[in-house]
């Protein structure tokens, strides 16, 4: 019940404010992975959820290590990590005609880890919810968008 509550909540955005927008700077080179995958050819709050509603679904968490043998590799995939994550759910909303930019972040924990963002909405697979990037306990480091420029991000 409240999950329902909380979900209606955060879809009609009445009590919830806008999230803060990544301010960048420099440009800086892309993490690890997205060159090489580029290279393979690879806005409504209500759709951004039910986007994460369906990678969650289908998601199945499988680390680069154990299925390419390789410590990063960059896949637009529901079987996969945190890249493969973004990357599909950022494919899905290009399909609906919603841009969307890739965003290099350290956990609270250090790891490092990329979400996919619109305007601040994060889409994480750690997260079951569109959540504010405010709302989340990750240092933000860049951002890359659609044209495959990686941006520092200014806190």
């Amino acid at each position: 019940m409240i999950r329902t509550v909380l979900l209606i909540v955060l879809l009609s955005g009445c009590a919830q404010e806008p999230p803060t927008p990544f301010k960048t700077g420099v440009e800086v080179p892309p993490p690890h992975g997205c060159v090489e995958y580029r290279k393979r050819g690879g806005q409504c709050l209500d759709k951004l959820q039910s986007v994460l509603d369906k990678a969650h679904r289908r998601h199945e968490y499988v680390r680069d290590s154990e299925q390419f043998k390789l410590p990063e590799y960059w896949n637009k995939s529901l079987t996969g990590d945190c890249e493969d994550f973004a990357l599909w759910c950022r494919a899905e909303l290009a399909a609906s005609g919603i841009e969307s930019d890739l965003v290099l972040c350290r956990t609270e924990t250090g790891e490092g880890h990329l979400v996919c963002s619109v305007g601040g909405w994060i889409l994480d697979n750690r997260h079951t919810f569109v959540t504010r990037r405010d709302d989340l306990p990750y240092k933000w480091l860049s951002i890359g968008a659609s044209d495959g420029t990686w941006r520092v991000i200014i806190e």
